[in-house]
């Protein structure tokens, strides 16, 4: 189950249920339905309609099960008002390194001669698995974030539900790279 607009062209036709109730009962108990793309796709476009509070009081618990412990909540912890220790206590954890996996520590080299997101991006942008592998392996130095969501925003403008159309080195590099945002 998905939480959408009626006018949600993500949803079709056969996946439409409506609730009928009062918005504030029934709106925010759907979000325990959103997936882990959903929210990482939020991080970068902010197509979902509900506050970073509702997010992490209705989404997060059921998500964090889901996922290896390398969730991102920076970005949701920065925009809520209320209190929410075990989001902050995840966020405390992941630095850079901690969310870099040891292959693509151990593959630097890989990279040759590129040092910032935007040179790959302009030079390997026509193939999105070889950009999206290169942006991946740079050193936390050389991300500069703002090129960083240009770079995710228009790989979602591209592709709305790429971390659902993609193969999964696709969907994992891009992944990696909303983490870091």
């Amino acid at each position: 189950m998905r939480v959408a607009s009626i006018e949600d062209d993500r949803v079709k036709d056969e996946e439409f249920v409506m609730a009928i109730g009062k918005y504030s009962d029934y709106g925010l108990r759907g979000l325990h339905g959103l997936k882990a793309d959903e929210w990482y796709r939020n991080i970068v476009i902010q197509d979902i309609e509900f506050s970073a509070d509702d997010l992490l009081k209705y989404a997060f618990d059921d998500l964090i099960k889901q996922n290896s412990g390398r969730f991102p909540v920076n970005k949701y912890l920065s925009e809520a008002t209320g209190d929410y220790p075990e989001c902050i206590e995840l966020a405390e954890k992941q630095n850079f390194d901690y969310i870099i996996s040891a292959t693509i520590k151990k593959n630097r080299n890989k990279l040759g001669d590129y040092k910032s997101v935007t040179q790959i991006w302009e030079n390997e942008k026509t193939s999105i698995k070889r950009a999206t592998y290169l942006i991946a392996h740079l050193e936390e130095q050389d991300i500069d974030v703002q090129e960083l969501d240009n770079v995710l925003k228009e790989i979602f403008e591209h592709d709305i539900n790429v971390l659902q159309n993609s193969k999964p080195a696709i969907r994992t590099n891009v992944i990696s790279e909303a983490l870091k945002v």
